[in-house]
């Protein structure tokens, strides 16, 4: 399982991925986390990187989770994306790109 994670705030990126290593260490599955530390990073490997999930910041510099999603739809149609935020600002986004 190859799981992008993109988050802005270090802290927030060291937690997010701690729990993520946790869970599947537990369940023993076989994966990797790549992390990303703004979309545009992430957006830029999609073409030739394959996710089975991606973990997204909703509020970051420059492009947003949210766009970053309506893109990863583009390349990554059944892919799960998990928004990673307290924020019910953009609840009906994501709705729109199918967020888990």
């Amino acid at each position: 399982m190859h799981i992008a994670v993109c988050e802005d705030n270090m802290d927030d990126l060291e937690n997010i991925t701690e729990l993520i290593r946790n869970v599947l260490d537990e369940r023993r599955v076989e994966y990797r986390v790549t992390v990303f530390e703004n979309a545009e990073k992430l957006l830029a490997v999609l073409s030739h990187s394959r996710f089975n999930v991606f973990f997204l910041d909703i509020y970051m510099k420059g492009i947003t989770g949210v766009q970053a999603a309506y893109e990863i739809r583009k390349s990554h149609p059944a892919s799960p994306i998990v928004f990673t935020t307290s924020s019910p600002d953009y609840m009906a986004e994501g709705f729109d790109v199918a967020a888990a």
